[in-house]
């Protein structure tokens, strides 16, 4: 073997090993990361049981391919009027317009804040889901299905 096609087969294996470590390590920091989003979530679920306006059980996570906690929010009344939704009433975060979020309604008993787009398939969707609690405040979450 001369020594260009050595070199280059060593190049071969040095790219190969730093890859898979470079993927080890990748990984490793998404576990960590997702383990610690999973505490984060955990814990706003137990305090959200002991506030939601309603019985949490009337949420429904399963149609979220995602989901995580983003904090706890209070909300004022916006003047922002949708063209698709005229008679709506819409809400945005105290001190910000960022999002505008319309409130869904089930026969008065249940309701939530949402704010979402849709994505390039038209049949996937990502955004916020604000659920009232009992101190004033909204639990957000951001989520994609």
């Amino acid at each position: 073997m001369k020594n260009h096609e050595k070199l280059k087969t060593m190049n071969k294996e040095y790219t190969k090993e730093m890859l898979d470590a470079d993927m080890k390590a990748a990984f490793k920091e998404m576990r960590m990361e997702s383990e610690k989003q999973d505490i984060i979530n955990n814990e706003a679920i137990e305090f959200v049981k002991l506030n939601i306006q309603y019985s949490f059980e009337m949420i429904d996570f399963s149609d979220l391919e995602f989901w995580q906690h983003e904090g706890f929010v209070e909300l004022e009344k916006s003047d922002y009027k949708s063209c698709f939704y005229p008679t709506y009433d819409f809400y945005t975060e105290k001190g910000s317009k960022a999002y505008h979020y319309m409130k869904q309604d089930v026969d008065g008993e249940f309701h939530n804040m949402v704010w979402q787009i849709t994505g390039h398939c038209e049949d996937d969707y990502s955004g916020y889901i604000l659920y009232p609690l009992s101190n004033g405040k909204y639990w957000k979450i951001s989520y994609s299905c």
